[in-house]
């Protein structure tokens, strides 16, 4: 159900898609800064790069380059406001290895990062854009793939006084994530597919590492310890979450919920490390987008079923919402398929100002995560091989049809179940779609299904004052 769905009242009847809504397009567009890379500097406080684009492109750049990209450090007091670290024409941004990896890396006070224009690499302290950059650098790691045969990933190090690279290892089919100071462990995962898995694991020096999973759409935070093998889920707002670095008894994550935009959030944690004791949002990509809550629509979770038997896939699907509109009882509102990009990338439930552009107008929006998606399992994942422009178009032609409830569907179900002589109720609302909107329905179906549950599974009274329907093959 809609958290808005049991309002409505006065609201003024107007066409579906014809909504006035105050989050424009140039709402969407301020509100469009992403964190590109997280990182902990030897102060304890913590560096990411910013994207933005009101600052643009670089106009020297051919061919034009996208917005610009800055590193920034978090504020050293509680509320205050983060300072970019990038002096004006430098952009950190790299070139290599584009799918995994980053543009800067962080030791203690300073900081290396590939600048966007030449691709060379800078030294700066973290001090701040009035820093001194040197283009030296006396050892770094660093990774390069074999793009012929897309299957050895090499480590090199990079010797300035040279400036060669020095051939380390190569591995096949497996990643480097990072590395354990205080254990000397390096980290490595297998390969699944082009993608770099990175941002999984943060380690802290006390023998703990914080690590992401992700399953049926979700995104969940845990704590291992070493010593002990014990491991512990945290709860946090988010329910995406993209990247994770280990701080001082803290960690930062960057992530998004159906109601928070995409953020960098730092995490506090109890004596045992198994309890969250505070979550404060340290950077916002949209810091004013709370103005336009009440015209919010929140994500439902559908599974649908696609073109092969048994076989099912899954979306989010948002209903039109407004706070001033509604559209009237006999009309459909037009529905916006969209699809995610990779192909093997993933859409999530998140705060998204370009879906509610649509859905605060008038507009159903439904995000696919067709066959071959992140997260939900292998089987899922492996359905794209060979199949991609096959697979992935049939699924999103199934999730629009399955949108399309038509009352026969219902009727036809409430049938099959009558005639095997179970218990059965069927109510029809004239005007409602998928999901119920009216007040009144929500109302009527909550008290109903109480109804029925306790007379066909408890058989006893419930405490509230319902007149029950009649239930087919049971009265």
């Amino acid at each position: 159900m809609h958290p808005h769905a049991a309002g409505g009242a006065g609201k003024a009847i107007a066409p579906y898609g014809s909504w006035e809504s105050p989050i424009s397009a140039a709402a969407v567009s301020a509100a469009g800064r992403t964190a590109e890379g997280l990182a902990v500097a030897g102060n304890g406080r913590l560096v990411w790069v910013e994207t933005r684009p009101e600052e643009g492109g670089y106009a020297q750049a051919q061919p034009p380059a996208p917005p610009r990209a800055v590193l920034v450090k978090e504020p050293a007091e509680p509320g205050g406001k983060a300072r970019d670290v990038t002096p004006q024409g430098f952009a950190v941004r790299s070139l290599a290895q584009e799918y995994g990896g980053g543009a800067f890396a962080v030791q203690g006070d300073v900081v290396v990062f590939s600048n966007y224009s030449d691709q060379r690499l800078y030294k700066q302290t973290i001090g701040g854009p009035s820093s001194k950059i040197c283009k030296f650098i006396a050892v770094l790691i660093m990774c390069s793939e074999d793009e012929q045969s897309n299957l050895v990933t090499t480590l090199y190090s990079l010797d300035a006084e040279f400036s060669k690279p020095m051939w380390i290892f190569g591995v096949s089919s497996y990643d480097f994530l990072g590395k354990d100071d205080s254990s000397h462990k390096i980290i490595c995962c297998y390969r699944f597919s082009h993608f770099l898995i990175v941002g999984l694991y943060a380690f802290q020096k006390n023998q703990h590492a914080f690590f992401l999973s992700r399953q049926n759409g979700k995104s969940y935070v845990g704590v291992l310890d070493h010593d002990s093998d014990s491991f512990s889920k945290i709860d946090i707002p988010f329910s995406s979450v993209n990247n994770i670095v280990s701080g001082d008894g803290s960690f930062y994550i960057e992530g998004a919920s159906a109601s928070l935009p995409v953020s960098i959030a730092k995490v506090t944690l109890d004596e045992k490390r198994t309890i969250a004791t505070d979550f404060s949002i340290v950077w916002s990509s949209s810091e004013d987008v709370a103005k336009f809550k009440s015209y919010f629509s929140f994500p439902e979770s559908v599974e649908f079923p696609t073109v092969i038997p048994g076989q099912h896939a899954y979306a989010y699907f948002y209903a039109p919402y407004n706070d001033i509109f509604q559209g009237s009882s006999d009309e459909k509102p037009p529905l916006l398929v969209r699809t995610h990009g990779g192909p093997t990338d993933e859409a999530r439930g998140v705060l998204d100002l370009s879906v509610q552009y649509w859905t605060s107008r008038g507009w159903a929006f439904v995000h696919v995560n067709y066959g071959g998606s992140s997260g939900y399992g292998r089987e899922f994942r492996e359905r794209l091989l060979g199949q991609w422009g096959v697979v992935d178009v049939n699924d999103c032609c199934s999730c629009a049809a399955f949108l399309v409830v038509s009352p026969d569907q219902a009727t036809k179900i409430y049938k099959a179940i009558k005639d095997k002589g179970l218990p059965v109720a069927l109510v029809e609302y004239e005007g409602e779609q998928h999901g119920f909107r009216k007040a009144e329905n929500i109302k009527f179906t909550l008290e109903q299904e109480m109804a029925f549950f306790a007379r066909i599974v408890g058989k006893f009274k419930v405490a509230d004052d319902i007149t029950p329907i009649k239930i087919e093959n049971f009265d």
